[in-house]
Formats: C-alpha cells, structure tokens, sequence
C-alpha cells in the first residue's frame, strides 16, 4: 500500500538522484501493480508544480538539480523585461528579458532556467523553459473590428500585445465597446495571442463602466452565490442572551469605534482606562465573525475566494454579505455584540507589561469619526467636548497612550510616512468631482497604534503556543535595489551607511525623518517605497521588516480580511485548549500556506483594482480639463522628459522633451536631470513648475503636459 500522497512525494524526491525512466522509478520504490495508476497520477503532479521535470529520453529529473527554478512571472510591460519570484525561499528575483518569456503572460507559474549568475547590485538573469500552470487569464479591452475578423486593444497597455479575434469569436462586439475576453490561443514570437469576447460589457461613457470593467479585469467576485445568500438570510440580528452566556462582559467599558466619515462597517472598537497602579489597560475589542461564520460553510469558502473587501469610491464589493459585514458582526452604535477582546497593559514608557485574550460582550458608546476626534483632541472644540464630555476623559487617556506608543515604535525604527493622501470624491452616477488632500491626524494614530499592538500581541501568542499560524510578514529588500535607493538619494545630499548589509529598517526611518517637509520630501518617500517589497501572509514567521518586528499578524479586520478570520480561529481553539475543553483540530501547516498564498494574491488584485480604478477615475476628470493651467512638481525623469504630480489633483502626466522650446535638453543619468544645451538650464526631480494639461488620452488612461 502507498503511504499518503505528501509522504510518497518526499519518497520520490528523495530517491532521485540522476534522471530515471517511470519504469525505473517503479523498481526502485517497488511500486506493487495495484499500485501503479496512482503513484503515475502523483508524479505527473509533482511535474505540473515543477518540482519535477520531464527530460530527455522521457526521464523524470529534479527541478534544482537541473537548475530549474519554479516561481511567478510578472511584468509591467511585456515589450520590455520581466522578473521571475521564485518559490524557493533562498533564491532572489530573476531576470527575464521580453524575448525570454516563451509566451509566458503576468501571473503565469512557470520553470526558469538561469544562464546568468547575479553580479554586484543585479539579479541572476534567465529565461522560461515551460510554463508550469496558466493564471486566469481574462483580457478586458475596447473593441475594434477589421474586415470580418476584429482586435481588442487591452486597457494595460503593457498587459499583453492586442489580441486577434476571428470571426466567429466576436460574439455580440460593436465597434467601441469594452469586452471581456478569453485567450483560446497563447501569444508566440510569431503570432499575437487570440481571443474569444465572452461578454460585452459596454460603451466608455456609460455610468458605472469603470467598476465594471475593472472588476472583471481583476476577477472580483461582486454576487454572493445563492446558498451564500440563503445561509445569510438564517443568521440573528440581534444577539441573545444565550449566545452571551460564558463571555466577559464588557459593555460596562466606554468602548467607541473610530473610523472614516463614509465608513460602512465597524470591526473593531477601543477603550482606555487608567488602572489605580497608574499603568494604561487598553482593550481591543474586535467583531467575532468566527461566532457566525463556521470553516467549510459556504460563507467561509466565499469569503476565502474573495480574500479581501474592495473598496472603491463609489462602491464597495465586501467579503462578507451584508448581514455580516452591516449587520450582526458590525461594531455599530449603542448595540451588544459579541467580540473577540485583546486587553493589554501598559506602563508609563508604554511596554506592555501584561495581556490577556476575552471571547467577550460589548456595546459600543459611540460611533466616532476621524475629523470629529481632532477636532475634539487637538482643536479642542467647545461643542464636541460639550456632546462626547462622557468620553473626553477616555478620549484623552487614548492620546497620552498613543504618544507612549509612538516613542516606542521611533526608537524600534519602524517605517512610518506621513505623506498626504488623495480623497476621492464621487457623485451619485460614480463620476469624480474634486479629490481633496487629507493627511493622517492624531485620530488615525490612536487607532493604527492600537491595531499594531493588538496584532503583535496575538502574534507573540500564537508563535510561543503553536507556531503553526498565519503571519504577516515583510521581507528585507533586495540588496541591489537599496543600492539603487542609496545612490539616487546622494543627489539630495542624503546617505545610508555603507557598511551595514543588510541595511537596518531604522537607517532608512532616519532618511525618511530627514526629508519631512522639504520639497524633496514625495520623491525620496516615493522612491523608497519602490525599493521596499510587498507584505504579504505566510505559514512561517519572517518577521516584519517595515514594522520592524520580529513576529506580527493581522487579526484585527475579520469582516474584511480572510486571514483575520482565521487567525481569530487559531486564537480561539489555543484558548479554548488552554482552558480544558477540546478544541477543534485546527489547520495544518499545509492549508495554512494556502490560505496564505490565496490570500496574498487577492490581496494583491483588490490593491491594484482600487488603484487602477481610481486613475480611471482621475484621467476621465481631467478630460475636463484640457486647457487648464496648473503647478506641478517633478517626479520621474528620462530621456523622453518629465514626469509631473499635479499639486492639487495627485494626477500624474507627461511633459515631452520636445515640448522644453527654450533649449535643446539632454538627460544627465548620472544627476537624474535634464539639462540644456545652450543655456546650461537645469530640471530636476522635486523642481515645480506651471503646466498647461495638453492633451488626454482617455483610451489608453494617459495625460500630456506642456509649458505656457
């Protein structure tokens, strides 16, 4: 009899020491008869997830030994180059030059073959040998006929080449319409890849298309299937008594949630006492959607292939249904609800000296807002002190801690910008009027403090109890792009030390602290931010390089994140455990990496769905505005000229080389300027300057400057 399938796969990988035929491998693990279809059906996925590969003489070989790596391709232009992350946790980036894809298109799992070792402050360089499994692959664009046969001109135009769609793929497209289509036919160096339009989803100037469209682009789940809806319908609104009985009872606390002004759903509540020692207990009290939401339910898997809530202007598509993410599970005003509550205790240099966890009872007092709580805390406004004089004490008990928190995370060296941030505002037919520029008050402080220290609490737990968890982690950056970071940032009279590799989180904090409030200060943040990588969740802890924490999770936003849910079960079975009672099995290291990885990408789409949305959004606003005179600072140079921030609308354009009529411009890499030929004038990053918005391309999402 075979073992189980994760044993017999480390059996075969084991035993494979030189390339060996089917018929040798049988032989040399004794594979009984009976045996035979299952042990093919194994191996043949060991190769589909390229841990194995096919070679020569139809050998199965080791992937490593034949210096095959699997990983991810990603691109942002696909004329140009792209990078392999690979899955093996040692290797860095590798290069992939546009010619070297193998028609391999974003996301694609793929075998890469190096033939080229990293160099001082570069990656290893290689090329595609197979592509391993396809990513889903739905290509939205405008659709353009030719003859009998027709074109769809993607909306990314580095996405992917226009693709050719025949005759009797075109289904119901009319010449200017958005289409989402599937690739029948993967690009080669000869051919551009061929589609088949699945669905028309509309003119350009239709309301509401943007959302469309960009959903479908990012495969967003936006309907609850039926037996979702119907599980919802069945779940309380209200808690009962029965479901209280056995929890703590906090709805004595004065416990208030804070969130944004359009904010829909309340997951997490704070309050603040002082304890007759003099030490701060604050508590965290966070929806329990565990309590409604079992594993395996069909809520649960929904919200496992959503990942995430999306959030856009004029629309947001939850992970929960609303009678979850509205309703039961929301921390609204004035209301009991059950919660799973972090109390911790902080002494007056704000360590934490104490914790405990509560499945728990509140009621929040108050549903407060970001601007209400400055103007109350910083503005001291006489009648918000007057209508919340029943949580001033408390209110103000959450700034002095904050500010203790605050002290900690400096001297920690966490990463921590401050840059202002655009506000996007719709109207009722989703069309963008104004974008306001908000930065981050005392209000958001309080409640990012207290989330992080919640997080890392749980994190701490959970790692010393059961290290089989759910982590967010954040790994360093790669060498080479500090490198860069490092040579761009002596253009401002800036320096990281050179001797410390890897280079401490808390060098690059103090450059940040340098630059606040000088003009350079969006372009060294921008580039900084660029140089970082992407958090992202994991079965195993690595730390988080940007909080500058050695373990940390996330466990505070159940009704918008997955992994938040699930580390809430974690929680819940260790207390439970903890306390004699059997708790439920819990998930093993290997679904944990699925979830993770699941999560991680779909985090990922929403994060780019929102971004591209917003773009969208403030390229149609612009069209508006062709004309217009405008300050703007520069961003991005190269060759072909400048790339500007609009000062007050956080658009970004492109101001041609050819449109500088004073002089004839050359770009000084070395200085990442332009200067001029015959009058030694000098752009520079951080410079401003007054444009005109030339021209918009509402196609393909682009915005043309030029001088007065």
């Amino acid at each position: 009899m075979l073992p189980d399938r994760e044993n017999l796969a480390r059996l075969i990988l084991a035993s494979i020491k030189a390339p060996i035929s089917w018929r040798g491998l049988l032989r040399q693990m004794k594979v009984e008869r009976k045996d035979r279809q299952e042990f093919k059906k194994l191996l043949e996925k060991l190769v589909s997830e390229g841990r194995l590969v096919k070679v020569r003489g139809d050998k199965y070989a080791l992937s490593g030994r034949m210096r095959l790596i699997p990983g991810r391709l990603w691109y942002k232009d696909y004329r140009k180059y792209g990078w392999v992350t690979p899955e093996i946790e040692s290797q860095s980036d590798i290069y992939i030059s546009s010619h070297k894809f193998k028609g391999a298109l974003r996301g694609d799992r793929v075998l890469v073959k190096i033939e080229k070792g990293a160099r001082k402050g570069y990656k290893p360089e290689g090329s595609v040998v197979r592509v391993i499994e396809r990513a889903p692959h739905k290509i939205t664009g405008l659709y353009k006929p030719q003859g009998k046969h027709g074109w769809i001109i993607p909306i990314d135009a580095g996405e992917l080449p226009q693709v050719f769609v025949p005759p009797d793929k075109k289904g119901d497209a009319r010449e200017g319409v958005y289409v989402i289509a599937d690739i029948i036919k993967y690009p080669s160096s000869a051919r551009p890849p061929e589609g088949a339009v699945k669905e028309v989803l509309g003119y350009p100037e239709e309301p509401g298309i943007d959302v469309e469209v960009i959903i479908r682009k990012y495969d967003i789940p936006y309907q609850f299937p039926e037996n979702v809806f119907k599980e919802a319908d069945a779940l309380p609104s209200e808690v009962n008594e029965e479901e209280i009985a056995g929890r703590t009872d906090f709805r004595h606390l004065p416990t208030i949630t804070i969130d944004g002004e359009r904010a829909q759903d309340f997951d997490d509540a704070v309050s603040v006492e002082k304890l007759p020692n003099g030490n701060y207990q604050l508590g965290v009290h966070i929806a329990d959607v565990s309590h409604y939401v079992a594993e395996g339910s069909p809520i649960d898997s929904e919200a496992f292939r959503r990942g995430t809530s999306t959030y856009f202007p004029d629309k947001s598509i939850p992970m929960l249904p609303r009678q979850l993410s509205s309703g039961i599970c929301s921390l609204n005003p004035l209301a009991d609800r059950l919660t799973l509550s972090v109390v911790m205790e902080f002494n007056s240099q704000g360590n934490r000296v104490g914790y405990s966890f509560h499945p728990s009872v509140i009621t929040s007092k108050e549903r407060m807002t970001y601007n209400a709580v400055k103007k109350l805390l910083v503005n001291k406004d006489t009648f918000l002190r007057q209508r919340y004089a029943h949580l001033l004490e408390s209110l103000e008990l959450m700034e002095e801690l904050c500010h203790l928190l605050l002290e900690q995370k400096q001297k920690r060296g966490s990463l921590d910008f401050d840059l202002p941030e655009p506000d996007i505002i719709v109207d009722h037919r989703g069309e963008m009027t104004s974008i306001v520029k908000t930065r981050r008050n005392i209000a958001h402080r309080i409640i990012e403090e207290f989330m992080i220290a919640a997080n890392e609490t749980v994190a701490a737990h959970l790692f010393t109890h059961n290290p089989i968890s759910l982590y967010r982690v954040h790994d360093e950056p790669d060498p080479e792009k500090i490198a860069k970071f490092s040579m761009f940032i002596t253009r401002f009279g800036y320096h990281l030390p050179s001797s410390l590799s890897p280079t401490p989180v808390q060098s690059l904090q103090d450059i940040v602290k340098k630059v606040e409030g000088k003009p350079e200060e969006p372009i060294v943040v921008y580039s900084l931010l660029r140089t970082l990588k992407l958090a992202h969740y994991s079965e195993k802890n690595s730390g988080h390089y940007g909080l500058a924490m050695p373990i940390y999770t996330q466990f505070t936003s159940p009704i918008r994140r997955y992994p938040d849910l699930v580390v809430h079960r974690l929680l819940k079975n260790l207390l439970q455990r903890s306390e004699g009672e059997v708790g439920r099995r819990g998930y093993s290291s290997h679904k944990l990496g699925e979830i993770a990885r699941q999560s991680s990408d779909r985090e990922r789409a929403s994060f780019e769905a929102e971004r591209e949305l917003i773009e969208w959004k403030k390229v149609k606003f612009m069209s508006h505005r062709v004309g217009e005179e405008c300050p703007a600072f520069i961003k991005e140079i190269d060759r072909s000229g400048l790339h500007l921030e609009l000062e007050e609308y956080f658009v970004e354009g492109f101001l041609p080389i050819s449109a500088l009529g004073d002089d004839r411009y050359h770009y000084d890499e070395s200085h990442y300027r332009l200067k001029g030929e015959r009058t030694g004038k000098v752009l520079q990053l951080g410079e401003h300057l007054t444009v005109i918005v030339a021209r918009v391309d509402r196609e393909r999402r682009l915005i043309e400057f030029s001088l007065p």
